[in-house]
């Protein structure tokens, strides 16, 4: 479920109007078509990270040349690059950064065929001319906005095993490959970056949810679930009282520590995300901006552990300065902290971040293209590791910390060919254990399975 999409439907239905959704991975005219037809709408909103603004671009084309509908675009790319969203032909108007309210306001002077062109946090075209508004300030009072709007992804979120919700906005950390940085500035002076939610109007939410949505699981996806402690300590209280379900939550190391990890443990956390982003202490500090050692990462999965909370890894690949060396002593540090589970990522670089900017001054940024963070390719040509031999440690990552003996069979089946049908087999495997096994034949399967 996208949180964003959610809040401006949940603002916009409060005040009487109607929305509707699709989310399509491709190109679809026909689907596009037949849900423009079904629900017959009096404009349209795009929300478009970068990995998909190509296939953004696509939609609104279609849309603006069959039906001639106003279409506005906001979200992560929009925000940190405004111009080229203002560029793209059907496109009416680009939403910078928050747009409850923004979009709430452009909507119902749209609706009374006023003026909309000095609506704040959009930038519009008019007689030839783009009109830059500024952005409102940042919405701090969160218990003020209505529970993000679930309904609209019904038949898109699968909320059988995991249900998700958002504690808090904004982070406080300016890593180099993250966007937080743009949006510090961009709301500088307009208000406290970053915010929760009182532990009471996110319970209630839980609460409402709950009665329709019945999910063995709770998924937290605040950036900083832990940053505040005060915060924490009320929702260790309150939490296991009013709501008793497990939950799973993101942890970061610079906010954990032995009360924090309690306090998850007391309220009902059984895993925690973590990202360790880097074994090698110059990319993790002097690249990536995380100032963390690893002694400290160590300790905090120690901890973890302590405490019975499940504690997974977050690992980037094909970092900007990164050598085959560097790889190797991530897989080395995860060996140390053995996570319960373990995320591994290609770097991407994305627009508004220092390492794009680093990247597009150095000519790394190549003409291969991804069509999602998730997507195990380099789009970079860096001089210190090919995009190859990148790739070839993605393969390898996980068995190379599980099952290191097994790295030389993993390397002939790679030669032939044959090792990423074992891999998605052994997925399979734990997919079906998942569903049909007790508690006590996952585990075996999971520790035998972790590649």
């Amino acid at each position: 479920m996208s949180f964003g999409t959610a809040y401006l439907s949940a603002v916009l239905k409060k005040e009487g109007h109607q929305t509707s959704l699709i989310c399509p991975y491709m190109f679809n005219p026909t689907g596009v078509s037949r849900k423009i037809e079904d629900f017959k709408p009096q404009m349209v909103v795009v929300s478009s990270v970068s990995d998909q603004f190509e296939l953004s671009k696509k939609i609104i084309g279609f849309i603006y040349d069959k039906y001639s509908l106003p279409i506005v675009i906001g979200g992560v790319h929009p925000t940190v690059d405004p111009d080229e969203c203002m560029d793209v032909r059907g496109v009416l108007g680009v939403c910078i950064g928050e747009g409850e309210y923004a979009l709430l306001e452009f909507v119902d002077l749209l609706e009374k065929k006023k003026d909309y062109s000095r609506v704040k946090n959009f930038w519009f075209k008019k007689e030839n001319k783009i009109i830059k508004n500024t952005v409102r300030p940042l919405i701090q009072d969160l218990d003020s906005l209505p529970f993000p709007d679930r309904e609209l992804f019904d038949g898109y979120a699968d909320t059988s095993n995991e249900i998700e919700f958002m504690g808090s906005r904004g982070c406080p950390y300016q890593c180099s490959y993250c966007i937080n940085k743009v949006l510090q500035t961009i709301y500088k002076g307009y208000g406290k970056f970053v915010r929760f939610r009182s532990v009471d109007n996110l319970l209630r939410e839980i609460k409402e949810v709950l009665k329709k949505y019945k999910s063995p699981k709770i998924l937290f996806h605040d950036d900083t679930f832990t940053l505040n402690k005060v915060w924490l300590r009320e929702f260790s209280e309150k939490y296991p009282k009013e709501i008793g379900k497990p939950y799973i939550a993101n942890g970061r190391i610079e906010t954990l520590d032995e009360e924090s990890i309690k306090l998850l443990k007391k309220s009902g956390c059984i895993e925690l995300k973590i990202g360790v982003e880097s074994g090698n202490d110059r990319v993790r500090r002097k690249i990536l901006d995380r100032q963390m050692t690893n002694e400290r990462i160590i300790d905090v999965f120690r901890l973890c552990k302590k405490y019975g909370i499940l504690a997974t890894s977050f690992n980037m690949i094909g970092i900007p300065g990164e050598t085959e060396e560097d790889i190797k002593d991530t897989i080395e540090l995860n060996r140390r902290i053995m996570p319960f589970r373990m995320g591994v990522s290609i770097f991407k670089p994305y627009k508004g971040t220092l390492l794009y900017t680093i990247c597009k001054e150095n000519g790394w940024i190549s003409n291969r293209k991804v069509s999602s963070y998730f997507e195990a390719r380099s789009t970079l040509n860096l001089p210190t590791i090919s995009h190859k031999k990148i790739k070839y440690y993605y393969k390898i990552f996980k068995l190379s910390v599980y099952h290191p003996i097994l790295v030389q069979f993993a390397k002939g089946l790679i030669f032939i060919g044959l090792y990423d049908f074992l891999v998605g087999f052994l997925s399979r495997v734990r997919r079906f254990s998942v569903k049909f096994l007790t508690r006590k034949q996952k585990d075996v399967i999971m520790k035998i399975l972790k590649i």
